[in-house]
C-alpha cells in the first residue's frame, strides 16, 4: 500500500499521505488525502472521521469492510 501512494505523490500533484508504524515497525494509522478530498472539502467544509478500533473480533482484530 506505501509503495502505491509513493507512485501516486509522484504522478498527482494533490495526493498526499502519511502513516504511523510502531516500534516492531507494524502499521499503526495511515491517512491518505487526493484532489477529489480536498475538492469535497472546500465544498462542504466538513470532516468524516472512519475509526476501526470502536469493535475488534474475537481475535482483537479490526474490520473495516470496502464498498468498492
Amino acid at each position: 500500500m506505501i509503495a502505491i501512494f509513493k507512485k501516486r505523490v509522484e504522478c498527482e500533484t494533490d495526493f498526499y499521505y502519511d502513516f504511523e508504524v510502531d516500534v516492531n515497525g507494524y502499521l499503526v494509522s495511515f491517512f491518505w488525502c487526493d484532489k477529489q478530498m480536498l475538492e469535497d472539502y472546500k465544498l462542504f467544509g466538513d470532516l468524516v472521521v472512519f475509526v476501526t478500533t470502536h469493535r475488534t473480533n474475537k481475535y482483537n482484530m479490526i474490520c473495516a469492510p470496502s464498498l468498492a
